[in-house]
């Protein structure tokens, strides 16, 4: 089952009509290790010679957001919020460095994972997504 399948699946599961707009939204978004602005979801289906009203966008990222599909996460450099889809298979940690106004992301280490995994465990909890998120600043030479 593709990601997209999933996130399809649940929306029905949860009985929300998937209109064009969501699944050109969803489409955008399941782009594997890429966050975007309203502005790039916008463009990006504009570009595929699609109309879309923005605020279709906002309400269907809020609804995205609310079913947990999809998480936001602050851009130092544009100051935007960008959103992503929500994987478990593929972990990555944001690192912002606001004097550089550079956002970096990484793939998370497997040790990370399985460090918080045993912190869950511990609680007997599961996770539904991880999400670290680290200020930075240049190291003083």
């Amino acid at each position: 089952m593709s990601h997209n399948d999933k996130y399809i699946k649940k929306l029905n599961d949860q009985q929300y009509r998937l209109t064009k707009s969501r699944m050109e939204i969803l489409n955008c978004l399941n782009d594997d290790f890429h966050s975007h602005s309203i502005q790039d979801i916008v463009n990006h289906i504009k570009s595929r010679n699609k109309t879309i009203n923005t605020a279709s966008v906002y309400n269907t990222i809020d609804l995205l957001i609310k079913e947990g599909l999809v998480d936001i996460y602050a851009n130092y450099e544009s100051k935007n919020q960008l959103y992503e889809i929500v994987d478990k298979n593929n972990l990555h940690i944001h690192i912002n460095c606001i004097e550089q106004k550079k956002n970096i992301k990484e793939k998370m280490p497997e040790s990370v994972k399985k460090e918080l995994i045993e912190i869950l465990n511990k609680h007997n909890l599961d996770f539904h997504n991880i999400k670290i998120e680290i200020l930075a600043k240049p190291k003083d030479d």
